[in-house]
């Protein structure tokens, strides 16, 4: 519906080898179709009847096909030789949230290279991740000396002091109350900036509910939640998947007198420790420059949208339209949603209120697009700083001439 068309594509070879999730994404204007894009399940897209309805910020971090790891190439052949084919029916691939070690970045772009298709790459979001040691005290020693003292004191906050426990989802039972209250402090954050928050769809509130019941039994979740004289003040979903702890999303009450104790870094804490307990090397803090992120992590790699065109004559015209379009769409958006914080921090704390609330949030938000500033192992005059470019600069792999082989060292260069 709302001019979306499910296109799923299957590889067989005896059985089934492979899926190419993707779907039509049609957009009109006045009732004319001005732009018709084939992307994969889980974009980002429109949200019907909603004042932020412009945004396609999607809810999924990481998109690829899915394929069995015996098969990755033959699939990609498949699917280049099908898009030679069937590329008629729509004006753009669009390739969003893709990552350097992912199908399409190893095997399918190289394949396009030779078919002459044009296509364009643009850096998205920074993904931050932790490499987990064996131990935690491990762990503690390669962090920034102060970023060290504030974690541990966060810890000991938790244990030492018992100003809050932290609650481990085991049971369905546990889960529903603990889903609860993490919605509740979501939404309760969100619209108090004069924003609708992820959850004011029903559809993503149903999907995340049961995508979170079936990890538990599965024995993947990790949802935990920080509790203080019965009353959650903040919680955390994530999952485990080949080893890898991956920290979807994060509620708290940043009006609660606990918030200075940091509970949210206590429950980022227990996740590390419990990745080192279970062997995993790996915890993605998933996209988004957050500040926190870089307290934690050392590492990080980017999120990326690959534009395909249709060698078609005249939908390259029909492409540009539609970003010029949706730029100033884009702008109107942003505009309301800083209209609404703005009139929200002032009925909530007055001028004063907004002076000290919305004007520093403000311009660190500014800053955090720009560029973002990253703790780091000190260099040889004990400097723990570096200035990563912020997000959007383009990469074209058909310019730069290069096999997809050496994209990961290539894209190293640029950030």
């Amino acid at each position: 519906g709302g001019g979306k068309k499910l296109n799923l594509i299957l590889f067989y070879k005896e059985k089934l080898i492979g899926i190419a999730p993707f779907f039509i994404d049609n957009k009109h204007l006045f009732g004319i179709r001005i732009l018709s894009r084939l992307r994969l399940i889980g974009s980002g897209v429109e949200r019907n009847k909603s004042k932020e309805s412009v945004s396609e910020y999607g809810v999924s971090d990481y998109l690829d096909l899915i394929v069995h790891r015996d098969y990755e190439k033959p699939v990609a052949e498949t699917l280049a030789g099908y898009f030679r084919k069937n590329f008629s029916h729509c004006d753009i691939i669009q390739l969003d949230e893709t990552c350097t070690n992912s199908i399409i970045f190893k095997f399918l772009l190289p394949l396009l290279n030779n078919f002459n298709y044009k296509y364009n790459i643009t850096r998205r979001e920074i993904c931050p991740r932790i490499t987990v040691p064996e131990t935690m005290s491990e762990y503690f020693k390669q962090l920034n000396p102060k970023v060290r003292y504030k974690l541990k004191k966060a810890l000991r906050d938790c244990t030492d002091e018992s100003l809050f426990t932290i609650n481990k989802v085991e049971t369905e039972y546990e889960l529903i109350k603990s889903f609860q209250d993490f919605v509740k402090l979501h939404q309760k954050r969100w619209n108090r900036l004069g924003l609708s928050g992820l959850f004011s769809d029903d559809k993503y509130n149903q999907f995340l509910k049961d995508a979170a019941h079936v990890f538990l039994k599965k024995g993947i979740l990790n949802f935990t939640a920080v509790y203080s004289n019965n009353e959650c003040v903040a919680a955390e979903c994530a999952f485990k998947y080949k080893n890898i702890y991956y920290d979807y999303l994060k509620a708290f009450d940043d009006q609660s007198p606990l918030a200075r104790y940091r509970p949210g870094k206590a429950l980022l804490l227990s996740l590390i420790k419990d990745a080192a307990e279970n062997n995993c090397k790996t915890v993605d803090l998933l996209r988004g420059c957050e500040t926190y992120k870089f307290e934690f992590a050392e590492e990080w790699h980017w999120v990326y949208k690959v534009t395909i065109n249709n060698p078609a004559k005249g939908f390259s015209f029909r492409y540009f339209f539609f970003s010029f379009i949706m730029f100033f769409a884009q702008i109107k958006r942003r505009a309301v949603n800083e209209l609404n914080i703005m009139v929200s921090q002032i009925k909530n704390y007055g001028i004063s209120g907004f002076v000290t609330r919305y004007l520093p949030a403000a311009l660190k938000k500014i800053k955090n697009k720009l560029f973002t500033s990253v703790h780091e192992h000190p260099d040889n005059n004990g400097h723990f700083k570096k200035i990563i470019p912020r997000a959007g600069k383009k990469f074209n792999l058909n310019k730069e001439n290069q096999p997809v082989s050496a994209v990961s060292n290539s894209l190293s260069k640029i950030l």
